[in-house]
């Protein structure tokens, strides 16, 4: 009898032991989900409002994604909370359908409400001139009679009212919103009621959690002064100024309610970070094949703010170790003193020459957009030896190893929007370097503008100009090699080698010339959420003469190539095809790696 039990509860036990169990069913996924009714958003509107991918652009660079059941059911809700915040109150959104290849959302969108008036009532005690700040506000308001009432116009009017108070020394306003809705009338009555508080300026500012930092200098860093009026723009950039310092993990401003009659007292709330770091970074490129740089940096020294730092690059060709230091927000917030010394191997198709080399000079903040720089410079050529492609040129007495003196000036006007990927604006960038040594003295100067023109969606139309002309220093012959201009590479034209472009001596060798002449245009396209596609065309050369276009001989090239988003910016290649071949690089194409892009 006992065996008889034994059997049957094992036989029973069977089905419950792990190879007797049979896996379950995967939950049902769809390949995409398409909207029928919609008539106030498109499809990839409401896609985007569920969470829900957006059909593939390109299957070679987006796989087809697949989506359960359980994430359109979650969509539902979503998309139902978007068109309510539009102003759909009596919308519908179900699930109709659910396949293998498609899921189909049917939406009722039903009628839309209306704004049908929009009251602002000042609290009394608020003031007379609280009650005139108002007065321009109101036409600015995001929510205006007539119009669709939605959430975010109505969250955005309190916004603005409360910060265009603060923005005008009431950095204590509230306001209060409310709003009734007649679901049969379809309108809505919005009304806003503001507390002003108390008016004041910029008073002390205390410094809270600093333990190393040089307050002293911090507090140039700050873009308000006691005694102006407060407003609540100076606090958000002051907080950007301080995390730029690089000296603090995480930065708060708060403006304090008790305080002297008048004054609003600001506390800074800050909590150091680390502020040394080092840097390791490998790469290949075309030009410079396989390159590694390391580096060191701080921004303390002792209790501090000074900004040192040890670079070391290497590749086929350059190399070179330097020590740099820069002291910043001295005398003023606006200006700094930075300073540069080291060694350095340069290796053109012309030429390889070594030399030290020091710089110091101060650089300063015009406006936000403005920055110039003057330096003064010294540089020792100790080592010099021409390619047997290169000459002097142009019987010039020009000597290849000396001591150059040099006063680099540089001014800059940015309007990009992006300093990795800008999508639209424009760069303008001049130098000029009066430079005497090696038995002449002459004046090289550039003048380079870069323009971003967004168009359609997320495409950029970029194009890049640059000249330069040494001035002075007789012919070709009387510039230093190492000074003159050269064209070709992955930052000038992409589809030659570095340096291996510029006017030919009698010899038809490389000479070098007095001026330079470079023009890029590049498209940028998106091929997936994660991936740019780039098609561009170079020209260009150096010349004889400064400036001169007339008679010079242009190279071109043109190709594309992709950019994948990372967190340090876009990285990828470029692939560059010839146009007109040169003696000097008879190769048909050039490979350029990229972080960031060509300009």
């Amino acid at each position: 009898m006992g065996r008889r039990v034994f059997w049957a509860l094992l036989l029973a036990a069977l089905p419950l032991l792990p190879w007797g169990a049979q896996k379950a069913p995967p939950p049902p996924e769809t390949a995409r989900v398409v909207f029928q009714g919609n008539a106030s958003f498109s499809e990839a509107e409401l896609l985007a409002a569920g969470g829900l991918p957006a059909p593939a652009r390109s299957r070679l660079f987006s796989p087809k994604a697949r989506i359960s059941q359980s994430d359109v059911d979650l969509a539902v809700e979503e998309i139902l909370l978007f068109y309510r915040r539009q102003g759909f109150f009596e919308v519908e959104v179900r699930r109709t359908a659910f396949g293998p290849e498609e899921a189909v959302l049917q939406v009722e969108e039903g009628p839309r409400v209306f704004t049908a008036s929009v009251a602002v009532r000042l609290e009394e005690g608020g003031g007379g001139e609280a009650a005139l700040l108002l007065a321009p506000l109101l036409g600015g308001l995001p929510l205006q009679e007539g119009a669709p009432f939605t959430a975010d116009a109505y969250e955005a009017s309190a916004a603005l009212l409360r910060n265009g108070l603060a923005e005008e020394g009431y950095p204590f306003a509230e306001v209060t919103p409310d709003a009734v809705v007649d679901l049969g009338a379809h309108t809505a009555s919005a009304s806003f009621r503001v507390e002003p508080g108390r008016k004041g300026v910029f008073g002390e500012v205390v410094f809270e959690g600093l333990v190393h930092g040089e307050e002293g200098q911090l507090r140039k860093v700050l873009t308000f002064q006691r005694g102006e009026i407060f407003r609540l723009s100076k606090l958000g950039k002051s907080q950007e100024a301080l995390y730029r310092t690089g000296l603090f993990e995480s930065v708060i401003l708060k403006p304090r309610k008790k305080g002297p009659e008048g004054e609003i007292p600001v506390v800074v709330q800050v909590k150091e970070g680390r502020h040394r770091t080092a840097r390791v970074g490998l790469g290949y490129g075309t030009d410079e094949k396989v390159r590694w740089q390391a580096s060191w940096e701080t921004v303390r020294v002792g209790n501090r703010m000074v900004n040192a730092g040890v670079s070391l690059r290497n590749s086929s060709l350059e190399r070179q170790a330097a020590f740099t230091v820069k002291r910043p927000y001295w005398p003023d917030r606006d200006t700094a003193l930075a300073g540069e010394a080291g060694w350095a191997w340069l290796r053109l198709p012309a030429f390889e020459y070594r030399s030290i080399f020091a710089r110091g000079g101060v650089e300063r903040a015009l406006s936000p957009r403005w920055k110039v720089g003057l330096s003064l410079a010294a540089e020792r050529v100790f080592h010099f030896v021409p390619d047997e492609d290169f000459v002097l040129g142009g019987g010039g007495t020009g000597r290849r190893r000396g001591t150059l003196l040099s006063l680099p000036g540089k001014a800059t006007f940015n309007h990009a929007n992006d300093p990795y990927d800008p999508r639209r604006g424009f760069i303008l960038a001049f130098t000029a370097e009066p430079t005497s040594g090696a038995g002449s003295s002459f004046v090289k100067t550039t003048a380079e503008g870069r323009l971003y023109l967004p168009v359609g969606e997320d495409r950029v139309l970029a194009a890049r100009l640059k000249a330069g002309g040494i001035l002075g220093g007789g012919p070709t012959g009387g510039i230093p090699p190492t000074r003159r201009f050269f064209a070709g590479g992955q930052s000038s034209l992409r589809g030659f080698r570095y340096g291996v472009l510029g006017p030919l001596a009698e010899e038809g060798k490389i000479q070098g010339g007095k001026g330079l002449l470079e023009f890029s245009t590049e498209f940028r396209f998106p091929l997936s959420p994660a991936l740019t596609g780039v098609l561009f065309a170079d020209a260009g050369n150096a010349a004889k003469k400064p400036f001169a276009a007339g008679g010079l001989t242009l190279y071109s090239d043109a190709g594309g190539g992709i950019r994948f988003k990372t967190p340090v910016g876009p990285v990828g290649l470029d692939l560059a095809f010839k146009l007109k071949r040169t003696p000097v690089d008879r190769s048909a194409y050039q490979l350029a790696f990229y972080v960031g892009y060509a300009f």
